[in-house]
């Protein structure tokens, strides 16, 4: 049976903050229920729980803007160097603000069984994402789509069985955010090659890394019911380098653990009650490419792929001083 975390076994339905009451934090936008409203101190007890579940932020670190800057050196699609402590994308919470609940699931299952499984594939919506570059991402060894809620029981059917377990995570409500999601950690050696958007081959050999995904989210401004989702495909070194930096004239040698971000140029909106989805497309078989690295694992008998859903949920909040939030009634 696919296993959650939670005992529901699907999508939960409504926001969850600890410490606050459920009714008074967050309405899903889909509701139809009356409005309520926060006092000041509950929405500041909702911004101390995102802070709690999001983790220690850290301070914004110029290295990382140098990376970026020195993109176009390195070549489209080469690996940028960076450091992996990449602060959260989120600013205070006002009035009518919109935030964003993102779970997220891992789900294993038996190479094949769910990738290449075409009436599962039939049900996920291929053609409203860029078309350019899902067709890229393919030849990379990575499909993807978006899903909807209402075909979740279809879709359950078929994870169960093909015996799929399953882990969760969430980040609680924020406009946007940027969290790091593992894939395979404490690889020994591993080559990779990522085709770009030029049709340039990169090939490169890591040793002692983990893989993960970058995953960002931000609303969409003119559409508060929708939310724009971006991946990129990250290759941390397990390894300490001493890094040579010269600001002023005065040189400073520092240690640091690299990252590799492989910018894949993978972005979709989600509307509400929906989801994306990744998986190993048919390319992952090849060798060393980007989806057989980081989707696909060896098992004890059988290799194993990973699936990926990523489930955005809207919500809104709204902040009133003067009273306190009224009861919903049959609370």
């Amino acid at each position: 049976m696919l296993r959650y975390s939670e005992a529901s076994g699907h999508f939960r339905d409504q926001a969850r903050c600890s410490g606050v009451p459920q009714h008074d934090v967050l309405r899903v936008l889909s509701q139809t229920a009356p409005n309520r409203r926060l006092t000041m101190k509950q929405l500041l007890t909702l911004a101390l729980c995102a802070i709690v579940v999001v983790g220690c932020q850290h301070s914004t670190d110029p290295a990382a803007a140098k990376a970026h800057s020195g993109s176009a050196a390195q070549g489209r699609g080469a690996p940028l160097h960076m450091d992996l402590d990449q602060p959260y994308l989120t600013r205070t919470h006002g009035p009518h603000d919109i935030v964003v609940l993102f779970d997220m699931y891992t789900i294993t299952a038996p190479l094949g069984s769910i990738s290449a499984n075409q009436q599962f594939w039939a049900k996920i919506d291929e053609d409203h994402v860029d078309v350019t570059n899902h067709d890229l991402m393919l030849k990379n060894g990575i499909r993807y789509g978006l899903g909807s809620d209402d075909n979740w029981e279809f879709y359950k059917k078929i994870f169960d069985k093909q015996g799929a377990t399953s882990q969760k995570g969430s980040v609680d409500p924020h406009p946007s955010a940027v969290t790091p999601l593992p894939m395979r950690t404490g690889i020994q050696y591993q080559d990779l090659f990522y085709l770009n958007d030029e049709g340039v081959l990169h090939g490169r050999t890591y040793q002692h890394c983990d893989d993960l995904f970058s995953v960002a989210f931000e609303t969409v401004a003119d559409r508060p019911e929708w939310t724009r989702v971006r991946l990129s495909a990250i290759v941390h070194d397990l390894r300490y380098q001493f890094v040579v930096t010269v600001e002023n004239r005065a040189e400073e040698i520092t240690r640091r653990q690299l990252d590799h971000l492989y910018d894949l140029k993978l972005e979709a909106e989600v509307p509400n009650k929906h989801f994306l989805i990744l998986a190993p497309s048919e390319q992952a078989k090849l060798p060393y490419n980007l989806g057989a690295n980081f989707m696909i694992q060896p098992g004890p008998s059988q290799q194993m792929e990973t699936i990926l859903i990523l489930e955005p949920r809207p919500m809104w909040i709204e902040m009133h001083a003067a009273q306190p939030a009224a009861t919903p009634k049959g609370k």
